[in-house]
């Protein structure tokens, strides 16, 4: 449900609305106020087709920033109609934090980038179950990967009891199911990769690969809206929080404030990118010998997102590039999009629910022992 408060110039609540979070129910409260009416909304995932409504409509909108919002309340008190007149009331006085909203093909892109790091999480759950049901029976081995060819097989040899069996079974084509998944959203992202050239610029940089560089892309959005790296790096959470008074000022941890995957995946590349030579990992060593690997980490993510910022600001190319790396990275991209020729999303994602099926009749090569 919205709850809507119309305020006049003065501060006067002119009336009050409540109504399914509907864009017919919304048009019914928009038609009746005049053409220069503003209107604030709070951020939210069923808000933002309010939002593109109201701006195909014509009407000035505005998207709230809910954590500066909160901030500026001052309460733990949160009711909708409390929250809808102190809106109204700060855009009155033109004080409204906004919140960048993506537009709609842009954040449509967002979701599948988002829905692939969803997929790696349940695949990863959905290991550690089965090395929780591994060891209860008393299971070990000198594989490292159990999930692999040779693995897949001895699993399928183990001997069990039958409900142990089952369990193992479903696990296992759960795991077959998510990895058809993963390969077809794979492709879609390597062929939206591929008609990016800032995606492909980015690949350069050591670290990177073309789906960090388009979750890196998608979270930071138009990039103009930053006048400068340090802008971006604290967008991004991957600055520390200051406490300055008269002329005393103490640094604490990274504030964690902004997009959690843009950070998550900036951790990512800066433990990638310091594993081989180069400005990243000289930039690591010097930075170990004073602070702990994980504060170290941090600063490797804030450089490398500073370094994106550059090359999407200025347009130029990578000073350190390895081509030999940059070039096999970029192979993998073009062998992954042409898997499926002239792939692209919705041929894509037609294609993971007929996998789907697929994997869910299940291939019953497991036998019950017991």
């Amino acid at each position: 449900m919205c709850h809507a408060t119309v305020m006049s110039a003065d501060g006067t609540i002119v009336s009050e609305h409540r109504f399914p979070t509907n864009v017919k129910y919304l048009e019914t409260v928009v038609l009746g106020l005049p053409e220069e009416a503003k209107f604030a909304i709070e951020a939210g995932t069923p808000t933002k087709k309010l939002f593109w409504h109201l701006k195909d409509m014509g009407r000035d909108v505005r998207m709230a920033h809910p954590v500066e919002v909160r901030r500026m309340m001052g309460t733990k008190k949160k009711t909708d109609r409390e929250d809808s007149a102190f809106l109204a009331n700060l855009l009155r006085m033109n004080a409204l934090p906004e919140a960048y909203v993506p537009d709609p093909k842009a954040d449509e892109d967002r979701q599948l980038l988002r829905y692939r790091k969803d997929l790696g999480k349940k695949t990863t759950v959905v290991k550690n179950q089965i090395h929780a049901l591994l060891a209860r029976v008393g299971f070990s081995t000198h594989l490292t990967d159990i999930f692999g060819k040779e693995g897949r097989e001895m699993l399928r040899m183990l001997e069990m009891d039958r409900q142990q069996r089952y369990l193992l079974d479903c696990y296992l084509k759960q795991i077959d199911l998510l990895t058809s998944q993963i390969e077809d959203v794979e492709r879609a992202i390597a062929k939206m990769a591929q008609d990016n050239p800032a995606a492909r610029a980015l690949v350069h940089i050591k670290g990177i690969d073309f789906y960090s560089a388009l979750v890196i892309l998608s979270e930071i959005g138009d990039i103009t809206r930053f006048p400068s790296s340090k802008h971006l790096t604290s967008y991004a959470g991957l600055v520390p929080r200051i406490h300055q008074s008269g002329d005393v000022a103490r640094t604490g941890r990274i504030h964690k404030e902004g997009p959690k995957l843009l950070r998550a995946t900036m951790i990512q590349c800066a433990n990638a990118a310091i594993r081989g030579p180069g400005r990243f990992q000289r930039f690591y060593k010097r930075l170990k010998k004073r602070k702990d690997r994980g504060k170290a980490i941090v600063a490797v993510a804030r450089k490398m997102l500073a370094t994106v910022f550059v090359l999407l600001t200025r347009g130029c190319d990578y000073v350190e590039i390895d081509e030999k790396n940059a070039r096999r990275k970029l192979q993998r991209m073009d062998r992954i999009a042409k898997e499926i020729p002239d792939i692209d999303v919705e041929d894509s994602l037609e294609n993971l629910s007929a996998r789907s099926k697929e994997v869910l009749k299940g291939d019953d090569n497991y036998t019950y022992a017991g």
